[in-house]
């Protein structure tokens, strides 16, 4: 009887790969049959998989040291044992009935015999709850909490590097992107408390993991002319680094308090690699805040009002991120039907006092910090947005129920769209965006806040589209989703324009989301022969895009489906100032681009750095150093080497500067 199941292939291309799809590459050849209905690259991947081979010694030098160590203190331990219970065999060989009690007679036992002394430990318990004050300095906790674990998970932790820090003027460039970014989109963290321990170093100490967690949170705003310019690679790289050593300490359980582990869970599901990694700490944070009690009104009554304010600004921070990763990346909305029981935020929840003086000395360029009267606004608008957010979650909760009748539906609608427009009315002048604002921070924020309106906005309004196939022209709605979306493409092309940029999963899903929804609706006018739509800011926006996210496989697959449809508009005829086509060609061969030269930057302001001296020729894309050494500020963009003179007790090989 012969086997007619279809076998899977041992080889397949990159982008199947990555994918996870089946591919035919090894019977069709390149390209496979998605790649070629993609129209894409099609290239072998590379076989990563080794053979063991048994006379290659696999062991680094720290781990054959280590090992050697350990053997060593065994075959010492189960001598001194031995020797101990041979000894009194013999003093008690005249008197077999005798007993020996090493506790002054509380305990009598008669003669170990050979089988009961192969069950003993092989080495003593004292050895296994030894504290690892070897490996450690008084430089690398000097602001840290040392973790109480296990000599060799320390050694191991210490391996992997999840005990390095940034060199201090690093850092402090990471703190000022936090300051300016993360932060005011999720307000969480104490930050007062944060900061007087890190910079000012006035005595207290922090969380590790949480250390590690604001670090990667951080980078994804850092300026990466820095990171080239030092030889850190790029920037995903580098993210991946510092992620993995929060992941690290997360796996090791290095905090045993539930509320910074759901902080630094937080912080990690800012993953700008994959969707999913999002989601899953996101869950991981969510669930911590249940077990803190944070979702239940009533225990709010019972709680500090310091820990008060803090588990409501986790909780409502948990729930923005939620559905801001919704409308971004289409996941799945964790937290449905949750009821907004818990109590809402004020600006009493913050610490809006003024930062010590060496924190704003050294935080010169952190808006918040340097400004007492903008930390107040930013606070303003993040308990704007979380009202937005709300309105958003119930829009998104209404189109994944099952179908309603007409009415109800279009009465619900009609409901969601007071509410938007009761809360647009009641905005603040001065939280509005205006192309001059008072700050490049400020300007950022209030921009991502208007374009979360706007397409909160075109959420509530697709929901009213009729389909494509239809005899009913819904030109009212249509229209409105136009007018919508080129105010959002008009808000993301000052952005860019202006030297800022949004990384993924925090606002650059926005802006794929708009161009994708535009360049549909010029596809509707054509096959009714309207008036074609101007498509100018559209690629724009796609060409900054571009430059901004990852060079990874999906970004290409979705890049190349907006070119392909583009180009069935005929965008090859209009006067635009871009070549879109050239520029996606650039990026299929997987060119690095620095999203942060344009080719001819008129309009881009030079960027101002503070500590370190750039000056870049924007015509040829070049970067020139004129400041510190790579030794003064980096010393830790290189993964360890194993060598044969590498100790793995060196006290001094876990600090960095």
């Amino acid at each position: 009887m012969t086997d007619n199941k279809r076998k899977r292939s041992t080889r397949a291309c990159e982008t199947c790969r990555a994918r996870k799809v089946r591919c035919d590459m090894q019977m069709f050849g390149s390209p496979c049959s998605n790649c070629r209905y993609q129209q894409i690259p099609c290239n072998p991947a590379e076989n990563t998989r080794t053979k063991y081979d048994p006379t290659i010694n696999y062991l680094s030098s720290a781990d054959r040291s280590s090992r050697k160590y350990l053997k060593d203190h065994c075959r010492r331990c189960n001598a001194e044992l031995f020797q101990h219970s041979d000894h009194h065999h013999g003093s008690e060989s005249s008197s077999p009935t005798s007993s020996w009690s090493p506790t002054d007679g509380q305990h009598s036992h008669g003669p170990l015999n050979r089988h009961d002394q192969m069950k003993l430990p092989a080495c003593p318990t004292h050895y296994d709850r030894q504290p690892s004050a070897g490996i450690d300095t008084d430089v690398c906790w000097t602001f840290l909490k040392r973790p109480q674990l296990l000599e060799d998970d320390m050694a191991h932790l210490q391996r992997r590097w999840a005990f390095k820090k940034p060199e201090r003027k690093l850092m402090l460039e990471l703190l000022t992107c936090y300051c300016n970014y993360i932060h005011p989109q999720l307000p969480f963290l104490d930050l007062q408390t944060f900061l007087d321990a890190v910079v000012g170093e006035n005595g207290q100490k922090i969380s590790l993991l949480l250390f590690q967690a604001v670090m990667f949170a951080g980078m994804a705003h850092l300026d990466e002319r820095i990171l080239q310019l030092y030889g850190c690679g790029p920037r995903n790289e580098v993210q991946e680094k510092m992620f993995n050593r929060a992941k690290l300490l997360y796996q090791f359980d290095v905090e045993p308090d539930l509320l910074t582990v759901a902080q630094a869970c937080l912080l990690m599901s800012i993953n700008h690699q994959c969707s999913k990694t999002s989601t899953i700490w996101l869950a991981q944070s969510h669930l911590l805040a249940q077990r803190l009690g944070f979702e239940n009104p009533a225990a709010y009554s019972l709680m500090k009002v310091e820990r008060s304010s803090w588990g409501k600004r986790l909780w409502w921070s948990i729930f923005t991120r939620d559905n801001t990763l919704r409308l971004e990346l289409g996941t799945p909305q964790r937290l449905q039907d949750t009821p907004y029981d818990v109590p809402f935020l004020s600006l009493d929840c913050f610490d809006l006092s003024a930062f010590s003086t060496n924190v704003q000395e050294n935080l010169s360029r952190a808006t918040i910090v340097d400004s007492p009267k903008m930390y107040r606004l930013l606070m303003q608008l993040a308990i704007r947005r979380t009202e937005l957010i709300c309105h958003l979650s119930q829009i998104s909760a209404i189109s994944s129920r099952l179908p309603v009748p007409a009415k109800a539906f279009q009465g619900i609608t009609i409901y969601f769209e007071q509410g938007l427009r009761r809360w647009d009315l009641e905005l603040e002048p001065e939280l509005g965006f205006h192309p001059g604002g008072p700050s490049p921070v400020f300007k950022y924020h209030c921009g991502l806040l208007s374009l979360l309106f706007l397409s909160t906005s075109n959420a509530l309004l697709q929901s009213r589209l009729q389909p494509v196939n239809s005899d009913v022209i819904d030109l009212g709605v249509r229209s409105s989703i136009e007018r919508d979306t080129e105010k959002g493409l008009s808000i993301v092309q000052e952005l860019y324009s202006s030297g800022l940029w949004l990384p993924p999963t925090l606002g650059m899903g926005m802006v794929y989301n708009a161009v994708n929804l535009y360049v549909g609706l010029a596809e509707w006018r054509k096959t009714r022969l309207a008036d074609p739509l101007d498509l100018e800011a559209a690629i724009v926006c796609l060409r900054a895009l571009g430059k901004s996210q990852d060079r990874r496989i999906a970004v290409e697959v979705a890049m190349y489906h907006l070119e392909s449809r583009i180009r069935g508009l005929g965008v090859e005829n209009c006067n635009t100032r871009f070549e879109i086509s050239k520029f996606l060609e650039r990026l299929a061969r997987k060119e690095n681009v620095n999203p942060f030269v344009t080719a001819k930057p008129s309009h881009t302001d030079q960027s101002k750095s503070p500590n370190i001296s750039l000056s870049v020729a924007a015509d040829e894309g070049e970067i020139v150093s004129t400041g510190s050494s790579i030794d003064e500020l980096f010393d830790w963009t290189m993964e360890p080497e194993d060598t044969e003179q590498d100790s793995l007790w060196h006290a001094e090989s876990i600090t960095c500067g």
